[in-house]
């Protein structure tokens, strides 16, 4: 099981690297809300971001396979 997850989790980082790297612009690739600048990264303010919940999908990943490894 660990390994689907570790693989369903590089699959779904690679897609949002590759929409990331494709998409430059002052709005969310994923919603179109205005980006808000952080000190270390943009973030889209919306809760109802699908990034911002693939986003926590792939910290939760991390937490899972990090206690269980």
């Amino acid at each position: 099981m660990d390994e689907l997850i570790k693989d369903l989790k590089q699959a779904l980082l690679n897609l949002m690297e590759h929409i990331d790297g494709n998409y430059q612009d002052e709005v969310c690739m994923f919603c179109g809300e205005d980006i808000v600048d952080y000190d270390t990264h943009h973030a889209c303010p919306s809760e109802d971001c699908i990034g911002n919940a693939a986003t926590a999908v792939l910290f939760r990943a991390n937490e899972y396979l990090n206690g269980a490894a």
